[in-house]
């Protein structure tokens, strides 16, 4: 179980890394967007609707998404509330695959009591699909930055 914390917290420090700057191409439509799928997919982790979140992320493979996000509800607690921070601004990075192909990524963050935690922070990576619409591509949570 260790070992799973840790190689979440080191997968989600490397998003972080990767998503330090600021990216000027993704318009405010886009960030609206890509917001109004992010507070849904917390909207429905509030509700306990695991199935319904897990359906707004663009992977093939829903057992292993039921699994990663078991895990980290178990880590962290299900939310009960969320309050959106930084006033709602993501923190916008690019992936590059090793094919060279960019994607833009935006990660929102909320600030959340659980069921294990207050005021821990829950983070939902949002980017853009291959049907061109917004979907989630991961999520984590932890403690808050001091």
């Amino acid at each position: 179980m260790t070992a799973i914390r840790v190689f979440l917290s080191l997968l989600f420090s490397a998003l972080l890394f990767v998503a330090t700057t600021q990216a000027q191409s993704i318009s405010g439509a886009d960030r609206r967007a890509a917001r109004k799928v992010s507070d849904s997919f917390m909207a429905d982790l509030v509700a306990n609707r695991s199935s319904d979140a897990i359906q707004k992320m663009a992977t093939h493979n829903h057992d292993v998404a039921m699994s990663q996000l078991a895990q980290m509800i178990d880590d962290c607690g299900r939310p009960l509330d969320s309050r959106i921070a930084n006033n709602g601004a993501p923190v916008v990075g690019e992936d590059v695959s090793t094919d060279g192909r960019k994607k833009e990524t935006l990660i929102f963050q909320y600030v959340c009591k659980s069921t294990r935690h207050s005021g821990w922070v829950f983070k939902v990576t949002v980017e853009m699909a291959e049907d061109a619409k917004y979907h989630v591509s991961g999520f984590g949570c932890g403690k808050p930055n001091n």
